[in-house]
């Protein structure tokens, strides 16, 4: 089995990225779009054959606006429920979120781009997680189940 190359980040890069942790404040978190689309015909024509259902799940992270103190970060996120062999979706639920972030430390693009595929995506994930709970109960179905994290 061929070895694994581990990237190792300098000390110095460690500590900058620390310190840009411990100053980042979350200043505003809000849902800019959402759309929920079922097709109750087919979704409850495949119900019974859960074990056919397939659920897929994208997320996409971006920065926007980076600034010395402040950036935002946007997240996109996507649910589709479809059946193995009809692949028409029976349910598709879209949203974007946008977090507004302070911190004192300097705020640089590469450390804002690490900051929103980790630690963004910690912060943002539960809402998206609560929005598909939420709108699934007022669809009238089953919940469906999301994990805790996508990776």
């Amino acid at each position: 089995m061929p070895k694994k190359k581990i990237s190792t980040l300098s000390t110095e890069t460690k500590s900058n990225y620390e310190r840009f942790l411990r100053s980042v404040k979350l200043y505003s978190l809000a849902m800019d779009e959402v759309s929920a689309k079922l097709n109750r015909e087919v979704y409850w024509k495949h119900f019974s054959d859960v074990d056919e259902l397939t659920r897929e799940i994208g997320a996409i992270y971006k920065t926007i606006n980076i600034e010395e103190d402040h950036f935002d970060v946007l997240a996109e996120y996507e649910l589709r429920i479809t059946h193995k062999k009809d692949k028409n979706s029976s349910l598709e639920v879209k949203c974007r979120y946008s977090a507004h972030f302070h911190a004192s430390s300097n705020c640089n693009g590469e450390t804002v781009e690490r900051f929103a595929n980790s630690e963004a995506k910690i912060i943002i994930w539960p809402y998206f997680r609560s929005l598909v709970s939420d709108i699934t109960g007022r669809l009238h179905i089953p919940p469906i189940t999301i994990p805790f994290a996508l990776e």
